[in-house]
């Protein structure tokens, strides 16, 4: 879990900063919500 937060931490930032409208920025946000099941399912 403590792998998957820091993966967490860089794709948000990521997403903060850099602002990705591509397929990247799709990819990041689908990420995310895989994170987000998994936290929750944890």
């Amino acid at each position: 879990m403590t792998g998957l937060s820091v993966v967490f931490i860089d794709i948000y930032s990521w997403q903060i900063v850099a602002q990705p409208t591509s397929r990247m920025g799709n990819a990041a946000g689908l990420m995310m919500n895989i994170l987000w099941v998994l936290f929750a399912v944890h």
